[in-house]
């Protein structure tokens, strides 16, 4: 009888479950086969820094993939690096990104020009994906970076999800500038609306992240509104971004003066 008694406050025996890390969407999306892990050369004890890019910086393609590239093989020597990027395989990942990183995230791009008509740039919204969002914040959650570093414009779409660390964006060029460059040569409805979209997208990002950082100073006294704006002084950056260049030399960098020694990476473990 006691245990009748008892039973009419059994609802308060339920213990309700600790909050969840992430939305079950979320959850769901880093189970759906589109994301993929690959151990590089592990922790060693420097301080880390995740990478998120659009793309793999190898093969080394086109003029973004080589100044990417050497830039982490410089970096390396320095910090962990965690790389996460889109590709369009799963199957594998080059050996030599394998080899400067401490793992490497991959999630499956979309391969689909079915893109939903919003506010934002058509780029931005290829890119921004519910699998390349849930595996950013668990590999943030599992590495614990002190920064995370976007490439190229469209990756500020994440810079909300970065958990506290630190952020740069790495401007390769200013959208801005280049809609202005094509508008430049003649007007038309769809170039004018993506350059009214990326006049809000990007300076609305600049002022999102901790640093920005770009190629060239007239590129750098374009941000307005940033926190920090940085030009990148690395001294083969300008090789890197000649897309003839496919192994520029990475001891270029003068070592007698370590500001500029992978300043687009070094710069934020103090600022």
């Amino acid at each position: 009888m006691k245990i009748l008694a008892e039973a009419k406050d059994a609802q308060s025996w339920i213990r309700p479950l600790p909050p969840a890390r992430m939305p079950e969407a979320e959850i769901l999306a880093l189970n759906n086969c589109r994301c993929a892990i690959f151990p590089g050369r592990g922790r060693t004890g420097k301080p880390v820094i995740l990478v998120a890019a659009c793309y793999l910086p190898f093969p080394l393609s086109h003029g973004g993939a080589v100044r990417m590239y050497n830039l982490m093989r410089r970096a390396a020597e320095t910090v962990d690096q965690v790389l996460i990027a889109f590709s369009t395989a799963l199957d594998s990942v080059p050996a030599e990104l394998l080899a400067i990183c401490a793992e490497v995230v991959v999630v499956e791009a979309s391969g689909s020009h079915d893109r939903p008509l919003t506010d934002r740039p058509e780029t931005v919204e290829e890119f921004d994906r519910i699998e390349f969002r849930a595996a950013l914040k668990q590999t943030i959650r599992k590495w614990q970076p002190q920064l995370v570093q976007l490439e190229f414009t469209q990756m500020a779409a994440y810079s909300g999800d970065c958990n506290g660390a630190r952020t740069i964006l790495v401007e390769h060029d200013i959208t801005l500038d280049l809609y202005g460059q094509l508008l430049a040569y003649g007007h038309d409805w769809e170039t004018e609306r993506e350059y009214k979209k990326w006049q809000t997208f990007e300076r609305a990002a600049w002022k999102q992240v901790d640093c920005v950082v770009t190629m060239s100073e007239k590129d750098r006294t374009m941000v307005e509104g940033a926190r920090r704006v940085e030009r990148s002084s690395t001294a083969w950056t300008s090789n890197a971004s000649n897309p003839r260049v496919r192994n520029p030399n990475p001891r270029a960098c003068s070592s007698s003066d370590p500001s500029r020694t992978c300043r687009t990476f070094s710069l934020s473990i103090g600022f």
